[in-house]
């Protein structure tokens, strides 16, 4: 017995571990090592792993041109391996030709060619490239590839060929998550219907423009189920709350009694509520001076699933007792692109003085009506941040039109934009610039007529729409600092101009202040703190106005 574990002993001594590692070493005949021109693993835990690392390095070498490369593996000891790899002559360059009916399906700049020359090591990657471009032509189980290949010096010659398939269009789009999304949006807004070539890559691109949908988002990339005879897409999609409600309030001091004065207004949009994406906006201002502002707008998008909609809106202004003006505007709309969208429109005013006749005079007001053709286009693009709505905003509105009053008839040219864009100069910091611009183009005019403008939305510092004009230019600049995800607190810096063609009056404007933005569980909250000044009047701490609003979702 003790002789027999005395033989077991010894045995273990003489015998490997069985946790050893086996090496390799990696050598081009005649050239020494390799280690130094190609990355190889050298350490294994047994046989399989080893000889798939030789395949591997041999790969390489066909990749680089090297197509005659064969190798000898060779056992130095029980831990280490030399494999001698020999090189034939290296191929540079691949000629490919291309026959008529391959050419077809090539993109445009293969067309009306009989060949091309493109670098061996170069051929994965343009074989990977024209199959791609196939794919989204409609074929994705198309293929090309490479046949009679013949060897000259250092030079292929193929011929490239291709697998004929059926041609895929998409017969059936299945919605998940919001079953009820608009359908007129999948083709007049996402471009994506059925009968179309399937073409993976654009309806990827096509997806991604659903961010400037307030009442959408996609949750998933859109996935595909091929059948032999039909081809099904997936969208999943969740509907977003879009309803928003907008509340001002104005702090400020009266200036003949120097009491606090309050202004401000509430503004309602009611958006998708039928699953139509349809919108309605409500806004109601009092600036706290007698002036008050109804306004309504309807929006009803790609009608009879076209890319035309229509748009209709009523606006109610009134002086108290000086009077009051009643504007309407019915118009068609036509959207280019998701974030681009055109229209033409039909706008009618009528006024009605309250005043006494002597009292009109002086005051320069009349009964008038008026009739507009307008032009319009709007761009907007929204921004990834929540605290902040649109990237890039702008908006036009020209129109011609003739004023009636007092049997006179005047030609009138009436101008407004609007535009702003946010610059992101980092993950904190973000530069606000804005411009509003209006233009009435008449022979004379009527006070009743003129903008009434100022205040929060486009020059803040001043009191809701407490400046009457003719032409305005306001431009609106702030510096942005983001507190945290949910705060952040900006400068604010206001300046333009305005006239006055009946008081004569040419004013340049400036504004100071400083802003805080919130995101509550109520919505977002807004402070700003603002001085404004005119020409003949300085900055003065009594004008300092108090604008508080808040915008929620629901």
């Amino acid at each position: 017995m003790k002789l027999l574990l005395t033989l077991l002993f010894l045995f273990s001594l003489h015998t490997p571990s069985c946790g050893q590692n086996l090496h390799l070493q990696v050598k081009i005949k005649d050239q020494g090592s390799l280690s130094d021109s190609i990355n190889y693993r050298n350490e294994f835990k047994n046989i399989k792993e080893l000889k798939k690392e030789v395949s591997s390095v041999q790969k390489r070498f066909i990749k680089k041109g090297q197509i005659d490369v064969f190798h000898k593996l060779i056992k130095k000891n029980d831990s280490l391996y030399i494999c001698d790899f020999f090189l034939g002559l290296k191929i540079k360059q691949i000629k490919i030709n291309i026959p008529k009916e391959v050419e077809k399906v090539l993109p445009k700049k293969y067309k009306n060619k009989k060949e091309f020359t493109i670098e061996f090591q170069n051929t994965e990657n343009f074989l990977q490239t024209l199959n791609e471009e196939i794919a989204n032509q409609g074929q994705p189980f198309n293929s090309l590839f490479l046949k009679n290949i013949e060897k000259r010096d250092t030079i292929l010659i193929g011929t490239l060929q291709k697998n004929i398939n059926q041609k895929r269009t998409i017969d059936n789009i299945i919605i998940k998550g919001y079953e009820k999304f608009p359908k007129s949006y999948l083709k007049n807004f996402l471009n994506i219907r059925k009968g179309r070539i399937f073409n993976k890559k654009k309806i990827d691109k096509n997806i991604k423009k659903i961010k400037n949908l307030d009442f959408a988002k996609s949750t998933r990339t859109p996935e595909v189920l091929f059948t032999k005879d039909s081809t099904t897409l997936y969208l999943f999609l969740q509907k977003k709350n879009s309803n928003t409600f907008d509340g001002f309030l104005g702090f400020s001091n009266e200036e003949e009694s120097n009491n606090l004065q309050l202004n401000g207004y509430i503004n309602l949009k009611l958006k998708n509520n039928l699953n139509y994406g349809e919108e309605l906006t409500v806004e109601y201002k009092n600036n706290g001076d007698k002036l008050s502002l109804f306004f309504a707008n309807l929006k009803l998008p790609f009608l009879f699933n076209t890319p035309l909609g229509t748009e209709a809106s009523l606006r109610i202004t009134r002086q108290d007792s000086t009077f009051s003006t009643t504007n309407q505007k019915i118009g068609i709309n036509y959207q280019i692109l998701p974030e681009l969208i055109t229209g033409i429109n039909y706008e009618t005013e009528n006024s009605k003085s309250l005043e006494n006749t002597s009292t009109a005079v002086q005051t320069n007001q009349e009964d008038y009506e008026t009739n507009y053709l307008n032009f319009k286009t709007e761009y907007s693009q929204k921004h990834n941040n929540e605290l902040f709505n649109n990237k890039i905003y702008g908006a036009l509105e020209a129109g011609i039109g003739k004023r009636i009053s007092l049997n006179e008839k005047t030609d009138q040219q009436k101008i407004k934009f609007s535009a702003n864009k946010i610059f992101n100069i980092n993950k904190r910091n973000f530069i606000y610039i804005a411009n509003h611009t209006g233009f009435i183009n008449s022979e004379n005019y009527l006070n009743n007529e003129l903008f009434r403008t100022g205040g929060i939305q486009n020059l803040r510092g001043f009191q809701e729409n407490s400046i009457i004009t003719n032409f305005y230019t306001f431009f609106n600049t702030e510096y942005r600092y983001l507190l945290d995800q949910n705060l952040y607190t900006h400068s604010i810096f206001d300046f333009g101009k305005f006239e006055n063609q009946n008081q004569k009056t040419d004013t340049n404007v400036y504004s100071i202040g400083i802003g805080l933005g919130l995101k509550t569980r109520s919505g977002l909250l807004k402070l700003l703190i603002a001085n404004g000044k005119t020409n003949n009047q300085n900055f003065e701490f009594k004008n300092t106005k108090v604008h508080l609003s808040l915008t929620t979702q629901f």
